[in-house]
């Protein structure tokens, strides 16, 4: 029996057409998350180096590709106690678990969205996401989250892949108030 292993180049090769076609959210969410899922099930797909937290540090990102139509793949490594709080990509993205699990909080949007400095947060659930997991983010309808390690040791490399919009994501607290755009 031959084993077919998907790697990061196949990978991107077909992100990039899936974005490149100007495929509607629904189509990369369904075509996008095979991908995204036969990739994170490929051990052997992102090496080592990208696998686990940057030197001195608890925290890993590596850019592993950024095409110019915008397609950001990379690599995150949540060391154990890592925490990112709410914030907001706005734009579309998948994240896949490739070693140990993260917590996922996701939250709901209350306020009319006319303020890029307010938001009226309601915690909506936790997704505990494990190896082999994706987890997509929906503009304006499930995009809103928080990343957490809670302590899981090892690497906790999650690949992540997302249309980019510089300059868009923006960060909340959960007193709901706006942090600055990263």
């Amino acid at each position: 029996m031959t084993i077919v292993k998907y790697s990061l180049d196949e990978f991107i090769h077909d992100m990039d057409a899936l974005v490149d076609e100007k495929a509607d959210h629904e189509k990369i969410f369904d075509v996008g998350s095979g991908h995204l899922e036969r990739l994170i099930n490929n051990p052997e797909a992102i090496p080592d180096e990208f696998r686990y937290p940057a030197d001195g540090s608890n925290h890993g990102s590596y850019l592993m590709h950024y095409g110019d139509n915008g397609l950001l793949v990379t690599t995150v490594v949540w060391g154990p106690g890592d925490h990112l709080g709410p914030h907001d990509h706005r734009t579309w993205g998948m994240i896949g678990v490739m070693d140990n699990s993260i917590h996922e909080t996701r939250f709901k949007r209350h306020d009319d969205r006319s303020r890029d400095d307010y938001a009226e947060l309601e915690k909506d659930r936790l997704n505990i996401v494990k190896p082999g997991d994706v987890s997509l983010l929906v503009p304006e309808v499930d995009e809103i989250h928080q990343m957490d390690n809670p302590g899981f040791i090892g690497p906790n490399a999650n690949i992540c892949s997302s249309r980019l919009i510089w300059g868009s994501r923006t960060g909340f607290s959960l007193t709901g108030t706006g942090l600055p755009k990263w």
